[in-house]
């Protein structure tokens, strides 16, 4: 009874807090309301942040964003997963910038295709949305090496995200080709969408160097920045991260009100913004796919909007890491876990899912918005996307051993291993996917004592696995293998994937990949190296999949890794997604028509499915490749569901940041115990009427 009765005051306790608060709000406004200019012929002005409340154009502004990254989502798809964001009541979309896929070889600038970052902010402003832009140079994003190019490691001195003058000049080339871009698409200068631009990202939780913030805020002005800066950080890092004179923003996902309370004591008198409300989680290999209630989803978001704050639902949609794009952790909340890579679906238990599909924290949005009065007046149903479909079942049609697959690769002489960064066949270096050492062995057996190694390796002997040094022995600095009935004049190849540069934290400066120093048999120095990056560039997989590519039928002889060929035949343009079911298969890389769509790795989970957007796919001939390093199955499935594994609720240490005090604040406690005495007067009330 007396569990009811508490339960029953705490649901008027939140009847009462939204209905206070909702009496004051009015529907947000969206980017048409405020472009035009003043009446009085006086200049736009953009995003101002003093008292209580944003305003834009001299209005009052209330922003409702979500998070949905261009990179992460085919083109074909952007108006498509912006219809949803407006739809759900938001009038914003935020959105990173991967300075790592802008730039990939220093100087040399893509903006094309899944990059053409100017037309995904066209098409949100022909939505009539406004744009938060956060170009970095660092994002984190669980994106690999946070964003930042990987050739920055070929010098040996690199600190990255500092004052160091090779980084600066580095990403000032990178802001300086990307600002002009978009200049004119920013509100103050022609009343484009752009209304907001951050400054790095989370740089409270790194080593602070604040000359360098100071040094970037004053980079993006001279590029061409217009509009407000801000930063945006852990409620413990808030003042750590900030640069001078910039508004201070948020990110968290529990204890909400502690949280926009720390914002208010370090930035007093100023309106209040979650910039990264974490809707979900992201996962790790070997890990469960990680989940956020949603009871604790609409408990928190409804703290955000009864403070009055604004709010980016990161994610709103959180798309796919295709590719080598997912980025990695090092002992996030718990040391001793070490080197923790990020899985290819980036699905993030988000509003709207991996294939585009609306959740049901998709509508307790809308229903929470329209509680709180925020609801835009004009709203209309979204179309829901089709459903995946199944395509059936496709059969191995021809396979590649790794003595033909390696001559479509690169290679050269070294004396020893170097990390694949520092390999001077072109001016990046080699950035991504694997890297092949071999050498011819000199006498039989033995022991094999190998250097640094990051992040995981086959040890083959004449094609045939040997050991396995997998990522979690990853930083310790040598590796014994014991090579048994190896005989002398054999090759030995040691064939290392670099399975994703870790995206947050101090380890930035160490994110080396491949073999590096001597390597030793029975104690005396191997050298006369053949290295071979197996990078998997666009020119490699077109040479792969080039019809005059000769493929082998299966045999006895088949063996791993190798690559394996399946044709898929549809009599019409397809317009469903579906999904790849690699159960069956071990670890390895998948591509579809020449489209890198990432790893799959189903023995080690969470996720058993790869996404397989159907722009990806064509009426009549389609080609499935993959690089598989352990299991053959004379199989590959199309399913019409993802599957992501066992499910594990999210409970961080309250942040990504540092365990913030369990103490309430004075102006927490005042706003509850106000809320409370009302509820108590409206009990009181009701139980006199009765």
């Amino acid at each position: 009874m007396v569990k009811l009765y508490l339960h029953g005051i705490i649901q008027l306790v939140t009847v009462v807090c939204v209905a206070l608060t909702s009496a004051q709000a009015e529907p947000i406004k969206r980017y048409n309301y405020y472009k035009n200019l003043p009446t009085d012929g006086a200049r736009r002005t953009g995003v101002t942040a003093a008292g209580s409340n944003l305003t834009l154009n001299g209005k009052p502004l209330r922003l409702i964003s979500g998070a949905m990254h261009y990179f992460r989502i085919v083109p074909q798809y952007w108006r498509n997963r912006l219809a949803l964001l407006k739809a759900a009541g938001c009038n914003a979309v935020e959105t990173y910038v991967p300075w790592n896929l802008h730039e990939p070889s220093p100087g040399h600038f893509d903006f094309e295709g899944i990059l053409d970052v100017r037309r995904y902010i066209e098409i949100a402003a022909e939505l009539d949305l406004m744009v938060i832009f956060r170009p970095g140079p660092y994002i984190c994003a669980e994106w690999e090496f946070g964003g930042m190019p990987s050739w920055l490691l070929a010098d040996d001195n690199m600190k990255v995200r500092s004052s160091y003058a090779p980084y600066v000049e580095a990403s000032d080339r990178f802001l300086q080709e990307l600002i002009p871009r978009i200049a004119n698409l920013q509100f103050s200068q022609s009343g484009g969408p752009i209304i907001m631009v951050q400054i790095e990202n989370e740089y409270g939780g790194f080593d602070q160097d604040r000359r360098f913030m100071d040094t970037l805020r004053d980079s993006l002005k001279r590029f061409g920045v217009t509009e407000m800066l801000f930063t945006s950080d852990g409620p413990n890092d808030l003042a750590k991260g900030q640069a001078s004179d910039v508004w201070l923003t948020v990110n968290e996902q529990t204890n909400m009100g502690d949280a926009l309370d720390k914002l208010t004591a370090i930035q007093p008198n100023k309106p209040l913004m979650v910039m990264e409300y974490w809707s979900g989680w992201f996962d790790h290999w070997t890990e469960h796919h990680q989940t956020t209630s949603m009871e604790k989803f609409s408990s928190e978001l409804t703290t955000i909007l009864a403070r009055g704050a604004s709010v980016n639902f990161y994610m709103f949609h959180g798309g796919t890491n295709f590719a080598f794009m997912n980025g990695a952790n090092m002992g996030l909340f718990n040391v001793s876990a070490g080197y923790q890579p990020t899985i290819t679906s980036y699905d993030y238990d988000a509003l709207v899912s991996e294939d585009g599909r609306v959740t049901q924290k998709w509508h307790k949005t809308r229903e929470l918005l329209a509680q709180f009065g925020l609801l835009p007046e004009e709203l209309q149903d979204p179309t829901q996307n089709a459903a995946p479909k199944s395509l059936g079942r496709m059969q191995v049609d021809g396979w590649l051993p790794l003595t033909t697959l390696n001559s479509f690769f690169p290679s050269f002489q070294l004396e020893s291993p170097l990390w694949m960064e520092k390999l001077k066949y072109k001016p990046s270096g080699q950035s991504y996917g694997f890297i092949a050492y071999e050498r011819i062995l000199p006498e039989s057996s033995g022991e094999l004592l190998l250097g640094e190694m990051h992040d995981r390796a086959l040890i083959l002997v004449e094609g045939q696995q040997h050991a396995l040094i997998d990522f979690a022995a990853s930083l310790k600095k040598a590796h014994t293998i014991k090579l048994t009935n190896s005989v002398a004049g054999q090759k030995v190849t040691i064939l290392v994937e670099n399975m994703g540069r870790v995206n947050y934290g101090n380890s930035a400066d160490s994110q080396r990949k491949g073999l590096m120093g001597q390597v030793t048999l029975n104690g005396k120095p191997l050298t006369g190296w053949t290295v071979r990056p197996m990078e998997f560039t666009s020119v490699d997989v077109a040479a792969i999949f080039n019809p005059t590519t000769a493929w082998d039928g299966l045999s006895p002889s088949t063996s791993v890794p190798a690559c394996f060929r399946f044709t898929l035949n549809l009599d019409e343009e397809p317009t469903q997604d579906t999904f790849l079911g690699m159960e069956g298969w071990g670890r390895g890389v998948a591509f579809v028509n020449g489209f890198n769509l990432g790893r799959y790795w189903p023995t080690a989970g969470p996720t058993k499915t790869m996404y397989v957007p159907a722009p990806l796919l064509k009426k009549g001939r389609n080609t499935f490749i993959l690089f598989e390093l352990h299991t053959v199955d004379n199989v590959l499935q199309s399913v019409a569901q993802p599957n992501l594994g066992p499910v594990q609720p999210h409970q961080p240490a309250t942040s990504m940041s540092p365990q913030p005090s369990s103490s309430p604040s004075s102006h927490h406690d005042y706003l509850f115990y106000n809320v409370l005495a009302a509820a108590l007067m409206m009990l009181a009330t009701i139980t006199y009427q009765h």
